[in-house]
């Protein structure tokens, strides 16, 4: 072979080897663009707390725990000041009024607990509406408090607000608590919940029905936003007397209100140790459910448990 060939062969091949080079090179980068290579497979979960910055103690506190090996959805939080505009499914929306808090000082009390569970994509927020009568401290926590996947994020703050970021197209629960932070006092909270679901369930844990002369701890109160379906509405709730060991009974009255109209859509009175209620809600159509001890006074120390769902 002349010179000239051997030339001509040697410029072909690093040609050659020159075009391999950058297909490879395009290749890794289009990989690393759509996420498959160097890209975590489960996101970390943390919870944010946001405060006005007009506010004493304004500004933001995180945590960023690490996600369970036993978890069964992928879940966390972000920061942010409001509802996410990109949820993949229908923000619900529940208001909690005039929650009674316990004073921490007292060996009897105990946090309120509200649980819910998210579907898809999207922010679930927790804003302290209101507090008075004493300061309170709001928590929400990725999970349940008996398996919690991940440390809470908390504020005292009236106005602040606890955002949680689902990432995951599986169903996720999420807890809220809420307790008393200064001793000697009887402090009350209106507290807003909105998370994306398809199917709103919303259970309030261990709030007190003393009647009604123990205000603040006699019953709930819960505002229902609007929903973009018509469907069922129903209550179910019980109480215990942690005094009392066999039967008991406590009077009640249960009411399903429609929040527009002032209308009652369903209602129970009687006594005993739970009830049930429901009623048919259409599309866009606001309702609210009140369930509290009508008598002035009870001398022991009964807690009470609802189950809301609605469409």
């Amino acid at each position: 072979m002349t010179t000239a060939q051997w030339r001509t062969l040697t410029l072909v091949l690093g040609v050659i080897f020159l075009v391999l080079v950058a297909f490879l090179v395009v290749l890794v980068l289009g990989r690393i663009g759509d996420g498959r290579i160097g890209s975590p497979s489960t996101p970390t979960p943390n919870a944010t707390a946001s405060t006005p910055s007009n506010e004493p103690g304004g500004g933001s506190a995180s945590a960023r725990p690490s996600l369970g090996p036993s978890a069964s959805a992928t879940a966390g939080a972000s920061p942010s000041a409001g509802t996410s505009p990109a949820a993949a499914v229908p923000p619900a929306r529940a208001v909690i009024r005039g929650l009674g808090v316990d004073d921490p000082r007292s060996s009897q009390a105990k946090p309120r607990i509200m649980v819910f569970t998210s579907d898809g994509v999207g922010d679930v927020t927790v804003k302290l509406q209101k507090a008075s009568g004493g300061k309170v401290k709001v928590c929400l926590y990725p999970g349940t408090l008996a398996k919690p996947l991940g440390d809470p994020a908390c504020l005292k703050s009236v106005g602040g607000t606890l955002t949680g970021h689902s990432k995951s197209k599986k169903a996720f629960t999420w807890t809220v608590t809420l307790v008393g932070t200064k001793a000697g006092t009887t402090p009350m909270a209106d507290v807003r919940i909105d998370w994306p679901v398809i199917a709103p369930r919303l259970e309030i844990i261990d709030f007190r029905l003393q009647g009604t002369s123990a205000e603040p701890y006699n019953g709930v109160d819960v505002e229902l936003g609007a929903r973009p379906v018509a469907g069922p509405l129903t209550l179910a709730a019980s109480w215990t007397d942690l005094g009392l060991v066999g039967e008991f009974t406590y009077a009640y009255e249960a009411t399903i209100i429609d929040r527009d109209t002032g209308a009652t859509l369903d209602s129970a009175e009687g006594d005993g140790t739970n009830v049930a209620l429901g009623a048919s809600l259409a599309a866009g159509q606001r309702a609210e459910v009140k369930l509290l001890n009508p008598e002035s006074s009870v001398n022991s120390e009964v807690l009470g448990r609802l189950m809301l769902s609605w469409p």
